[in-house]
């Protein structure tokens, strides 16, 4: 899936949901939960972009390494960042467990560990959720917008307050400015638009000084 699959789907989404413009910033009952159902919709079109991404450059580099031995960022990623504990070389070879011994055990042990977590623990687009399917593909944090990250936790929130609400008078009562939330998601779309293209240096074989 690529960034501009995701904005098609988003447009589809828009076009299906969200009312015209309000001058005056008020809308229906039926208005009101269309806007509430692009924002949920969008929400998980984003999350299943990332988790997609991710998934799709974990799994291609540590293929890369089983096959012909590239080392790159995001082989470093998933090591550092899985979760695994680092070890002091052993006094014998001859140990009760040697795949405890071997590099590329650990390695595919960190992408299944990876692949768990994004499939099955993941459950949002907020700070940590970001972090914890970026910095593991060999992200730096620096690399990371501040302003992006702002933004996805209030995307996040507002798609949260969404759908942990029941009453439907409460959800249509309060009203949202959609063309505002577009702008959000359109600056969310930019943003992972550029994370897509870093990641081909992310997957690029490591040049060794």
């Amino acid at each position: 899936m690529k960034v501009s699959d995701l904005r098609n789907n988003i447009n589809k989404i828009e076009s299906s949901f969200l009312p015209p413009p309000n001058p005056i910033g008020t809308y229906s009952e039926k208005e009101a939960l269309g806007i509430n159902a692009y924002i949920s919709l969008v929400h998980s079109e984003i999350e299943n972009f990332i988790e997609a991404e991710v998934l799709q450059v974990c799994n291609l580099s540590v293929n890369q390494y089983e096959t012909n031995g590239t080392i790159n960022k995001v082989i470093l990623g998933l090591l550092c960042f899985s979760g695994l504990t680092y070890e002091i070389p052993p006094e014998s070879k001859h140990i009760q467990n040697i795949d405890k011994l071997s590099i590329e055990n650990k390695i595919k042990k960190a992408r299944d560990l990876f692949n768990n977590i994004v499939r099955t623990k993941n459950n949002g687009i907020k700070e940590k959720n970001i972090l914890s399917m970026l910095l593991p593909i060999g992200f730096s944090i620096d690399d990371i917008d501040d302003l992006f990250l702002t933004e996805m936790n209030d995307f996040g929130k507002q798609r949260g307050e969404i759908a942990h609400t029941s009453n439907i008078a409460i959800v249509t009562n309060n009203q949202i400015d959609p063309y505002i939330i577009k702008r959000r998601i359109t600056s969310i779309v930019n943003q992972l638009e550029l994370i897509e293209n870093n990641i081909s240096s992310y997957i690029a074989p490591l040049q060794l000084i």
